[in-house]
């Protein structure tokens, strides 16, 4: 699969531990042959307060410890412009994965812009926080799948996922910026298989259903 995660921020872990499962996932997925690419926008909020707090060795860490999988930043842009460069990641990608934390407006964008063979993911590692409001404010019900590691708080459809921590990530300086903890040990590869499966069975129901 090609896919593409639009995410907050994958260096900025601080006060963002969405950033470390988002990455133990890509991991995961690169490590299965997948083909995998993250952006976020330059200079956001997460990336700025990690490096204000951990240091420029924060974002070395990553970029030395992450070479399986494709990473760019983009500028800040909204109406038109955005749109216009929503539509070009997507133009040639197999799946599309908004990550709970990105601007609304982008959200929407992800959850309006269709094309045959696209599939729109909204992913949040965080459930308690999705709420019937968010749901609605972010246009959930437009993706085609929604995945949690738990039931989340909004009446949604969701397929369940779960949240792995790369090894090169486990370490204290790292771990101990979570809050709470990781509850067990998952292998990426693991976390990579489950996000697989919750695609191929939403591939099936749509076969059967256009029968």
């Amino acid at each position: 699969m090609k896919v593409t995660f639009f995410a907050e921020s994958v260096v900025g872990y601080i006060g963002n531990p969405t950033a470390i499962y988002t990455r133990g996932l890509a991991h995961g997925l690169s490590l299965r042959g997948n083909e995998i690419r993250i952006v976020e926008e330059r200079q956001n909020a997460a990336f700025v307060r990690t490096l204000q707090t951990a240091g420029s060795e924060a974002a070395r860490h990553f970029h030395d410890s992450f070479r399986m999988f494709q990473h760019h930043t983009y500028e800040p842009r909204h109406g038109a412009q955005l749109l216009e460069w929503v539509t070009r990641e997507l133009s040639l990608i197999d799946v599309a994965v908004a990550v709970a934390g990105i601007e609304p407006e982008l959200c929407r964008w992800l959850a309006n812009v269709t094309r045959e063979g696209l599939v729109r993911a909204y992913l949040t590692f965080e459930p308690e926080r999705l709420t019937d409001e968010v749901a609605v404010a972010l246009e959930l019900d437009r993706f085609d799948l929604i995945l949690a590691p738990r039931q989340p708080a909004a009446s949604i459809d969701w397929r369940e996922i779960v949240s792995g921590v790369a090894g090169q990530d486990r370490v204290p300086v790292i771990l101990g910026s979570m809050s709470p903890p990781p509850d067990e040990e998952v292998d990426p590869i693991r976390a990579a298989e489950v996000f697989e499966a919750a695609f191929s069975r939403s591939a099936s129901e749509s076969s059967m259903l256009s029968r």
